[in-house]
């Protein structure tokens, strides 16, 4: 498959599914929750709201992360970085939702949503803080919940956390993939092999969501 061939995103109906993404049943006042890509803190809220977890928030732009600390929200951490495969800084365009690391050109790549990329040609950019995502796991026991929107370093995050093997301590994921990174499919196709080795799928929606729980979690 080419680039200008990427498939079209799966089906979702957000009335149906986008609430899936907060049942989470599993969830007590001690649990663990790692939202990666927390943007304003939408998911972070409503997770700790429904469910009085220790929600631990990933986002490097300071705007962003001044709306979550603005709540005061004592069971929602800030934390004012990036996670990915090595520590250093990134050059970031910033973008609202489409908030996405430079390297990865996403006004120019090639992706389902073309037209909604082209919107960042013109977006100001930024110098963020990255953390390498293995050294960031060995603050936790583990992990009930991890959320990763990041857009676009997903994938090495997973890759970094499968070759570890600190997938094992994440009992249920919640990543969403995106297609305007170089070879986008045949990644989140690799990925879903190596992932599937400890995890099952409970759903999948290309380009949207997809949810894992490890095997013999119970719900």
């Amino acid at each position: 498959m080419t680039e200008t061939s990427i498939p079209q995103a799966g089906f979702w109906n957000y009335e149906i599914h986008e609430p899936l993404r907060f049942v989470c049943d599993y969830l007590t006042p001690d649990s663990c929750v790692l939202d990666l890509g927390a943007y304003r803190g939408e998911f972070a809220f409503k997770i700790q709201e429904k469910y009085n977890c220790n929600v631990y928030a990933y986002e490097p732009i300071e705007e962003f992360c001044d709306a979550i600390d603005n709540v005061n929200n004592s069971k929602i951490h800030v934390n004012r970085f990036a996670l990915g495969e090595n520590d250093g800084t990134e050059t970031i365009v910033i973008g609202g939702e489409g908030t996405t690391l430079e390297k990865y050109d996403r006004a120019n790549n090639p992706s389902h949503k073309e037209e909604a990329n082209k919107d960042l040609q013109k977006a100001p950019t930024t110098k963020i803080k990255v953390v390498n995502i293995i050294d960031e796991m060995q603050k936790y026991d583990s992990v009930d919940l991890m959320k990763i929107n990041t857009e676009g370093s997903e994938y090495e995050i997973l890759s970094s956390l499968v070759q570890s093997g600190d997938i094992k301590r994440i009992k249920y994921l919640q990543v969403q993939f995106h297609s305007f990174v170089s070879d986008a499919y045949t990644k989140y196709e690799e990925i879903k092999e190596q992932v599937n080795k400890t995890h099952n799928i409970s759903l999948d929606s290309l380009w949207k969501w997809t949810f894992w729980q490890r095997k013999n979690e119970e719900c």
